[in-house]
């Protein structure tokens, strides 16, 4: 199988998960990728590195986040994206007036590699690595639940293709 094949089986997944004229789901699926919902989570998150690390611990962990997600953001953004120039779903020609659009919103020209989940698995595997002690292993499952379910969420709202999604950090 070719990349073209590949190319047009993600096109025709995702016409098959994209938009399910409810909305329900349109509304759980806009307000689940807003940066307001994930605020609780960073507070939890911050509370569990303060209470299980020493000051200059918790900053350098912290440190260590934004350094992860900015390496991970700027080479997804400012390396793959411009190389491979994958239309994201919402500017694609071939499907852009097939796939369902949420609250008008389209995103910008290109679509792969997914950002938000290349951000959201190297916050992941951070963390995994941080919360080694099996106390922590409730947020370690959950963090990776989360990571988990931009592959869900994203090609719901158009936003990238399914099969990138998840396979994001092994790229």
């Amino acid at each position: 199988m070719d990349i073209q094949q590949y190319i047009a089986l993600d096109k025709e997944l995702l016409l098959n998960l994209n938009g399910s004229n409810s909305l329900f789901w349109d509304g759980f699926m806009w307000v689940a990728t807003s940066t307001y919902i994930w605020i609780p989570t960073a507070i939890i998150l911050l509370y569990i590195i303060i209470k299980n690390n020493k000051i200059q611990e918790t900053l350098l962990t912290i440190a260590m986040i934004a350094l992860v997600i900015t390496l991970a953001d700027q080479i997804a953004s400012g390396v793959c994206k411009p190389y491979f120039h994958r239309f994201r779903p919402t500017q694609d020609p071939d499907i852009m007036y097939i796939v369902d659009i949420v609250n008008g919103y389209r995103g910008g020209r290109f679509g792969f590699i997914s950002s938000h989940a290349a951000n959201t698995f190297a916050l992941t595997v951070f963390l995994s690595l941080l919360f080694k002690n099996k106390s922590l292993m409730r947020e370690r499952r959950c963090s990776w639940r989360g990571a988990a379910s931009e592959g869900c969420i994203r090609p719901h709202r158009a936003r990238s293709v399914p099969r990138p999604v998840p396979f994001t950090p092994f790229l």
